[in-house]
């Protein structure tokens, strides 16, 4: 019979406004006392255990969850983190009201320019 270990995903994140690293696991007690034994806190609306995001405390993950658990931490080298609804930034309408005649006539010119290029309608119109 071969024996597996429980699965943790590591990712990092932003809790009660500080940089953190999330752990993740299904319920095992023996995780619950490992992640206690380095002080993770656990997260009521996250659900998870987390701790501050450092080098001491992910060097710290490692080791005591090392040959008890498979450590899967890509989720602490991801690019694209979902952004905070409040640090978007939304597109201002322009009208035509806004634009001189000057602006105007550029901007019929860069029309027929993508019109010239056979581009869609769709996306010349996303210029106009």
């Amino acid at each position: 019979m071969q024996h597996h270990l429980p699965e943790i995903y590591l990712t990092a994140g932003e809790h009660r406004g500080k940089s953190v690293i999330f752990i993740g696991f299904e319920y095992d007690i023996r995780l619950i006392v490992l992640a206690k034994s380095i002080q993770c806190k656990w997260s009521r609306t996250r659900n998870k255990w987390y701790l501050q995001h450092t080098a001491a405390n992910l060097k710290s993950i490692y080791a005591v969850f090392k040959n008890v658990a498979k450590i899967k931490s890509h989720g602490l080298y991801l690019r694209d983190r979902k952004i905070k609804q409040d640090k978007i930034i939304k597109r201002a309408r322009i009208t035509s009201a806004d634009l001189t005649g000057s602006d105007i006539d550029h901007l019929h010119k860069f029309v027929k320019y993508l019109r010239g290029k056979a581009l869609s309608e769709s996306t010349v119109r996303t210029y106009y």
